[in-house]
């Protein structure tokens, strides 16, 4: 597993300049052509990988997706934990590196079978 100190200590900055619903570039481009992208559905089991402070997680849950988000930095992930609470049911956060295979494979395996995720 690689460092994650960079990452624990730009996650709080991170999270005040990204506020509760991210930032213009976020709102204006990214979500709305990924969402456009992705189309999801309500019920769609989706993977945020490397999901930061968890507000794509967050904008799926609203949408009714069931949403599994992973990331390295723990400080990143107490960001989506917050940002996702009032979504217990369709978000669940989990650290993990994305480059450890064996680790990604892991993922929601006691949940679901390979292949359920759709990952984003």
């Amino acid at each position: 597993m690689q460092d994650n100190t960079l990452w624990d200590a730009l996650a709080d900055d991170w999270g005040a300049r990204m506020g509760t619903d991210g930032n213009d570039f976020h709102r204006e481009l990214v979500r709305p052509a990924t969402l456009r992208l992705l189309e999801p559905k309500p019920g769609e089991r989706v993977l945020d990988a490397c999901c930061g402070n968890g507000l794509f997680s967050l904008c799926l849950a609203r949408l009714g997706c069931e949403v599994t988000a992973f990331d390295f930095s723990p400080r990143m992930l107490a960001h989506a934990r917050r940002h996702c609470a009032d979504f217990p049911d369709h978000v669940t956060v989990t650290q993990a590196d994305a480059t450890d295979y064996d680790a990604l494979m892991a993922i929601g395996s006691e949940t679901s079978p390979a292949g359920d995720v759709r990952p984003f």
